[in-house]
Parts: structure tokens; sequence; C-alpha cells
């Protein structure tokens, strides 16, 4: 609600009140404004927080695995060359590389 605390056909002087505004739903919606920025900041320290250190293990054991399971490839595929084991042992040592970079790329999101 408004208020005038001027009557009509009153005379005024430069910079007087003419008419006061209520700005209670105003107030409200800024303070609203305020506490979802406040709740957004926290939702991202929280990620920062927690949600890194978590992403960087996740990656750090991705290419950890990576590098155990690249070293049996070799291994397996030294072995299929020598005609100590087929092709399907090399075809699931190449199906575990191709899961341990999956995994790396998957960590890096």
């Amino acid at each position: 609600m408004a208020s005038i605390p001027v009557a009509e056909g009153q005379s005024v002087k430069a910079q007087q009140i003419l008419v006061i505004l209520e700005d209670s739903e105003a107030k409200a919606l800024v303070a609203q404004a305020k506490a979802a920025v406040a709740q957004a900041e926290a939702r991202l320290r929280q990620i920062s927080e927690l949600g890194l250190p978590t992403a960087q293990q996740a990656l750090n054991q991705a290419q950890f695995n990576r590098a155990n399971v690249a070293k049996q490839w070799a291994r397996t595929k030294e072995l299929q060359n020598k005609g100590f084991l087929g092709q399907a042992a090399l075809d699931d040592a190449q199906k575990n590389l191709d899961i341990a970079d999956s995994q790396i790329r998957t960590a890096r999101l």
C-alpha cells in the first residue's frame, strides 16, 4: 500500500516526498534471493571440499589400474607371440585395457 503525504493541489518544494511506496514485497524477494545465493555458495563449497578430492582419488586409482592392466596386456602379448597363449587370452587382456581406458575417461569427467 502507498501513502501520499501531500494533498491534491498543495504546493510542494523541490526534493519533497510526494509518494511513499510499500516495499515489503520487494524486500522479501531480495531476502529470498540472498538465501538462494547463500545456499548455492554452500553447495559450491561442498563440491569443492568433498567432490574434487574424491574425483582426484578416483582418477589416481583409474590411472594406477590402467598401468597394471597395460603391463598384463604386454605380458599376455609376449606369451601369445611365443605360442604359450591363444588369441582369446590376448582379446581378454585387450578388453581389460579398453575398460581401464574408459575408467580414466570417466574419472576425468
